[in-house]
């Protein structure tokens, strides 16, 4: 039996806490303590189903219901209240990354929350120097970060892909296996 460690109404609930706690949008609130202060000029979680990505950018393509491939840049983020809609650039992740692997997002005991590694480890598991980095995808596009310990070594990707859904969920794999062969000792 495998494991589960990914659902999306564990991103979507903590997103309504902060509009019901604050009285603001998630978008206002995410831009007001992360973004901004982090200088992260184009990452923003976007508000109209419609605006699709602002300013230049990769475009991925993805099949439609019909199988038709079309370009996926009008994603529909609206709907997803934390679970992935935000936008960025692989600069900016590596900004946040970076951020947060030094301790300017969260109290240590927080952090650590989140960085002590699972029992299944992530990319470089038992080797404390490197730790799992951040990442996501959505039809079409997929990044990840892989930032070491202290937050100064990183590794960013952000591929557009035109591909169907089957060769699409084997990138995420791949691009761990290049993040392993870069950044994990041989064992």
């Amino acid at each position: 039996m495998g494991t589960f460690n990914y659902s999306d109404i564990n991103y979507i609930l903590p997103g309504m806490i902060v509009e019901e706690l604050s009285g603001r949008s998630l978008a206002a609130e995410l831009h007001r303590r992360l973004f901004a202060p982090l200088g992260m000029r184009h990452t923003y979680l976007p508000t109209k189903a419609t605006e699709g990505i602002k300013g230049p950018h990769g475009h991925g393509y993805a099949p439609d219901e019909t199988g038709t491939t079309r370009d996926a840049d009008k994603v529909n983020a609206t709907t997803m209240l934390g679970a992935g809609g935000v936008i960025s650039t692989a600069r900016e992740m590596s900004a946040f990354q970076r951020a947060f692997r030094q301790g300017r997002l969260l109290p240590a005991s927080l952090t650590r929350v989140i960085t002590d590694p699972p029992p299944a480890g992530g990319p470089c598991y038992g080797n404390p120097e490197f730790a799992a980095g951040g990442g996501g995808s959505a039809p079409g596009f997929t990044a990840a970060t892989l930032t070491s310990s202290d937050g100064r070594l990183q590794f960013a990707v952000s591929l557009t892909l035109a591909m169907d859904n089957a060769e699409r969920a084997t990138v995420p794999s791949r691009i761990t296996n290049a993040l392993k062969s870069l950044f994990c000792p041989a064992k």
